[in-house]
């Protein structure tokens, strides 16, 4: 098994206070003192909170100095350290936390963001601190009761049998939003690449462990956001590549393909009164989507499974909240 391995990259840089004072330039006989200047410092509260489970250095409540501008998780990282956070990085929607002070995620025990005791619609590495703010990541055990209060930026175009899939996987970071603007939008008709697909599966599984061997995908870089979540994936043999040693991360993942991998990795399998489809007609697939159906997991349309569809992201949003479901059972 693994422990998540830390993504690479462009972490957050701390903002850190600069003085310039104190430098003598001498010029022949003449000697010129630079005027010291100081920068205006801001404060908030970090509060790190684990009300429901008695862990080692909880609750952990601390000030800090900040320069403005500063993110979330700049004060955070700031505050404890990185060898004490667990996190990965997108370079696209930010930083996602996963454990702190020793204390991760499971598939029903979540790190939640709070400001100033309200539930923050965007990530740490998102959120621009305010001077008095006070942050805060609770520790919710046994599910997340306040997740209907999340909401994208464009909820109102998300599908009805979607709304509480992409409520609550928003809400437990587990699928990102889009950056718009000053907020963040689902695109729920957008396609799920494979990338994405494979990103959600890991962490929905959960592996526990340090180091893992490259994939050895040739379009697959090892500084990519998505690199460790493939190289986790290839190792538990739970995706494969294509005969030119690609991945093709950025493809969307069609629906056969993704009931392959699920099918795999819950190692479904199916019983003799599992439902067929008779558009279903490629060999490898057609076990795996019996079985994803019976177990509910993904649905077909009438009789057909439209298996050369790529999966949109609301489509994503409800198989992830059904396999999370599946996983607790």
């Amino acid at each position: 098994m693994y422990m998540k391995k830390w993504l690479s990259g462009s972490l957050a840089t701390l903002l850190l206070a600069t003085t310039l004072g104190g430098t003598s330039i001498a010029f022949a006989e003449t000697t010129e003192l630079q005027e010291s200047t100081e920068t205006e410092m801001l404060t908030a509260e970090i509060q790190i909170i684990s009300p429901n489970l008695e862990h080692e250095g909880l609750p952990f409540v601390t000030t800090v100095e900040f320069e403005e501008g500063a993110n979330a998780f700049d004060l955070l990282l700031e505050a404890v350290g990185e060898d004490e956070l667990e996190y990965t990085v997108d370079p696209e929607y930010g930083v996602f936390v996963e454990g702190i002070l020793g204390l991760d995620g499971t598939a029903s025990d979540w790190w939640m963001f709070n400001v100033n005791d309200e539930f923050s619609m965007v990530g740490a590495s998102s959120y621009i601190v305010e001077d008095g703010d006070v942050l805060e990541w609770l520790y919710h055990v046994d599910g997340f009761d306040g997740w209907e209060e999340f909401a994208f930026a464009d909820q109102d175009l998300i599908a009805e049998w979607a709304q509480e899939a992409t409520q609550l996987m928003g809400a437990l970071g587990l699928i990102e939003g889009k950056p718009s603007g000053d907020d963040f939008v689902f695109d729920p008709k957008g396609i799920t690449t494979r990338a994405e697909f494979t990103k959600i599966l890991v962490s929905l599984l959960f592996f526990e462990t340090a180091e893992t061997q490259a994939a050895g995908f040739t379009d697959v870089p090892e500084n990519a956001w998505y690199a460790s979540y493939v190289n986790i994936a290839k190792s538990e043999n739970l995706i494969g590549g294509y005969a030119d040693n690609t991945f093709k991360p950025n493809a969307a993942i069609t629906r056969q393909d993704a009931a392959v991998i699920i099918a795999r990795a819950f190692e479904l399998s199916a019983s003799a009164s599992a439902p067929s489809f008779g558009d279903v007609t490629a060999t490898y697939a057609v076990d795996a989507i019996r079985a994803v159906a019976e177990a509910g997991i993904m649905q077909g349309y009438s009789g057909s499974f439209r298996p050369q569809d790529a999966i949109t992201r609301e489509e994503l949003a409800v198989v992830a909240l059904r396999l999370l479901e599946y996983w607790e059972e």
